[in-house]
C-alpha cells in the first residue's frame, strides 16, 4: 500500500529500528491486527500510542517526547 511505503521510508529516513508484518500474508500479523481492532493501514505503535494510518508528525512528535 502506498501508505505502508511512506511510512516504512519515513522510518528509515529517521534510522528507527522497526518489525513489520503483513496482515495478508503473516498469521501473526493478522492476528495481531485484529486484536488492535484494525481499521485501515498502516497501524503503528510508537511509545505504546497506537496510530492508525500515515501519521509522520504525530510519530515525530511522539518519538521526540
Amino acid at each position: 500500500c502506498g501508505y505502508c511505503a511512506k511510512t516504512r521510508a519515513f522510518l528509515k529516513q529517521n534510522n528507527i529500528d522497526y518489525v513489520e508484518y503483513d496482515i495478508e500474508k503473516s498469521a501473526e500479523g493478522k492476528a495481531q491486527y485484529q486484536s488492535l481492532n484494525g481499521r485501515g493501514v498502516p497501524l503503528v505503535i510508537v511509545k505504546g500510542k497506537l496510530i492508525r494510518g500515515y501519521n509522520p508528525s504525530l510519530m515525530q512528535s511522539l518519538l521526540d517526547s
